[in-house]
């Protein structure tokens, strides 16, 4: 085929493929299945993406769901509709099972939502394509995948998406979290809030139920069970409060004032934790404070539980400050669109810093920075709505 008849897509993300085989406690929704929105009377119909499940390892939500990035970037630039796998979404590396019903994904028969269908449901007569991708990024980059296309779109055809895992083993390291959505976000964001909207029992977020009328919400979720040392000391996070109480941005949304404030702090640590309790501090400018703290579960239907609970309130929160992680950059990818949150980057700072500070000065001259300082740098992400924090201690 000529060079001239392939579309090329380029997709700023990068493929973790991760498998966990536990069983789930599934959240049940009723409803039939949205047909995909599109603003061109003259788009393609009735248009499909799907792939085969990576078989790498098991990991948590976060992780295991960035082998799905490439193809649902693909999907919601270009009004796909995914045909889920429920082995997409399992996570036995955390004692939560398989995750799929949360996005709407409870089968290959059964599939809820507006970017969402079954294999069960597929209308008869399609016609399957398989597409390939490769790694086209410049060596050091944020690294860029490459979609070959044999023509436009077409009508009526399910595109098959093959080797979107190969990656997984050739690249060097990754990115910061956040740049690795691409388009996804829309998927997750639209998927997770159209069936917690269908669950009544979660509307609002059970940890914003006390809130006082005109508070400002501010969720804290920091990384605790699974490893500490990868979430950061407390005051890392207490900075970057105190950055918003400050309203030292431009950004509007991100300035909240004590007296007008509640803040969740979730973790998974004892509640009696010292450390933790060092968020009361603000209750003295009367914020109201909550910390939702607890040794990780061990059952299973706690476990998910839990998990729901914190997402929920991650999603409904105004403001939103995570550790670095996959499970805190789902929590951004899923926060309502008019909240905005910042990650943390502890994990993926320079050790060398402040040596490495003038590295930090060049970046601020750039659009993508909305604050810098000696200390901090905040910089826009691919998910609109969200900033990644650079951060010194």
């Amino acid at each position: 085929m000529k060079a001239s008849a392939r579309a090329h897509v380029q997709l700023g993300i990068v493929c973790f493929c991760l498998l966990g085989d536990a069983g789930a406690h599934k959240l049940k929704l009723s409803g039939e299945q949205l047909e995909p929105a599109s603003g061109n009377t003259n788009a393609p119909t009735n248009v499909f993406i799907t792939h085969e499940p990576c078989d790498i390892q098991k990991q948590g939500l976060g992780s295991a769901t960035m082998c799905i990035h490439p193809m649902l970037d693909i999907a919601a630039r270009y009004n796909l509709t995914y045909v889920c796998h429920e082995k997409d979404f399992d996570t036995g590396g955390h004692n939560t099972g398989t995750l799929g019903d949360i996005f709407g994904c409870h089968s290959e028969s059964e599939a809820y939502g507006p970017m969402i269908t079954s294999f069960a449901k597929l209308p008869p007569g399609l016609k399957w394509k398989n597409l390939t991708v490769k790694d086209v990024s410049p060596k050091g980059s944020h690294y860029h995948m490459e979609l070959d296309m044999d023509g436009p779109i077409e009508s009526n055809t399910v595109y098959n998406l093959h080797n979107d895992c190969w990656f997984f083993k050739n690249l060097p390291a990754a990115p910061p979290l956040m740049e690795k959505f691409g388009a996804s976000w829309k998927f997750f964001r639209s998927q997770y809030r159209f069936v917690k909207q269908q669950h009544p029992d979660r509307e609002p977020a059970s940890c914003w139920r006390s809130a006082q009328p005109g508070r400002t919400k501010i969720a804290v979720h920091i990384r605790r069970g699974d490893g500490s040392s990868r979430g950061g000391t407390v005051e890392f996070y207490k900075r970057s409060l105190n950055f918003i109480f400050g309203c030292a941005s431009h950004v509007p949304e991100l300035c909240a004032h004590q007296n007008s404030t509640m803040l969740v702090v979730m973790a998974e640590t004892k509640e009696t934790d010292p450390e933790m309790q060092q968020m009361k501090v603000y209750e003295g400018g009367q914020t109201q404070v909550s910390l939702r703290l607890g040794e990780p579960e061990t059952d299973m239907a706690k476990s998910r539980q839990r998990m729901v609970e914190d997402l929920d309130c991650m999603s409904d929160a105004d403001i939103l400050i995570t550790s670095a992680g996959g499970f805190s950059a789902m929590g951004a990818a899923v926060q309502k669109d008019e909240g905005r949150s910042l990650n943390l980057m502890v994990d993926n700072f320079r050790e060398d810093f402040p040596a490495a500070l003038h590295e930090l000065n060049l970046v601020a001259t750039s659009s993508s920075v909305v604050y810098a300082d000696s200390s901090m740098t905040i910089e826009h992400s691919q998910i609109p709505n969200a900033f990644a924090v650079f951060m010194a201690l």
